[in-house]
């Protein structure tokens, strides 16, 4: 996992998740990824990977098209 792109930032998983889907989770997390927030949410044989984005990671944004890199945190 180097470059992904992400559906967006959400707290709460999405009600019908797409295999493969990434989302980056947002403070307030609830459901299954309480507990998570600031990190990658991937979907992955019907259950959720959770990563830590590294300094230098970059996202693409679908939701909004924009680029996030990643600095301390």
């Amino acid at each position: 996992l180097l470059h992904c792109a992400i559906e967006g930032e959400a707290a709460a998983p999405p009600s019908e998740p797409a295999e493969g889907e990434a989302w980056l989770v947002a403070s307030g997390a609830s459901g299954a990824w309480t507990g998570q927030a600031g990190r990658l949410a991937c979907r992955q044989a019907g259950n959720w990977l959770f990563v830590t984005p590294r300094d230098g990671m970059r996202l693409l944004d679908r939701g909004t098209g924009q680029e996030m890199r990643f600095h301390a945190g």
